[in-house]
């Protein structure tokens, strides 16, 4: 090292300044992805409180496949076979999909994109039943609780089955 006038060594300039925004930066990770997974826990809690009551009024819905991923800046709910049991009087029956997807932003959690497999069927308690069979079918909601702000419905190719009866109309 090179000493100074007075004979003492000079002093090295410190890189703890270098190191600041990358210590900054790793805190905001790992906040975000502590953030991500409270508000997943509170998707899914969400999601299941709002099955019970729909049990309570007769209405279930199962989900035997059931994801919850997306990370970092999205939530995308994605189910196999959902299926929905009515025990409510006039309307008892079954319905069934292949496959529903819904994204929401994390950013912007009450816009809400689903995208469904087909095909969509109904059965009635009656014998009655309705099938819709489509290429692609895609929803998108804006809202919260109790108020709609935007809804839009979007098929493609679709064809609906009717039977009942002894008949059948397409």
């Amino acid at each position: 090292m090179a000493d100074d006038i007075a004979g003492t060594p000079a002093s090295r300039p410190s890189r703890k300044g270098l190191y600041i925004p990358l210590l900054l930066f790793a805190l905001v990770c790992l906040a975000w992805t502590g953030f991500w997974f409270f508000a997943r826990g509170k998707a899914i809690e969400a999601m299941d409180v709002w099955m019970a009551r729909e049990a309570r009024l007769g209405r279930a819905w199962t989900c035997p496949d059931r994801a919850v991923d997306g990370f970092p800046f999205r939530m995308r709910f994605s189910c196999s076979a959902p299926t929905f049991v009515s025990s409510e009087p006039g309307r008892s029956g079954t319905g069934a999909l292949k496959a529903v997807d819904v994204t929401a932003r994390v950013v912007d959690p009450r816009m809400l994109i689903a995208n469904f497999t087909g095909p969509l069927t109904w059965t009635a308690a009656a014998g009655d039943s309705v099938q819709i069979d489509f290429a692609s079918a895609r929803a998108s909601y804006r809202g919260a609780a109790g108020m709609i702000d935007q809804a839009s419905i979007e098929m493609d190719d679709a064809q609906l089955t009717w039977r009942g009866a002894g008949r059948v109309t397409r």
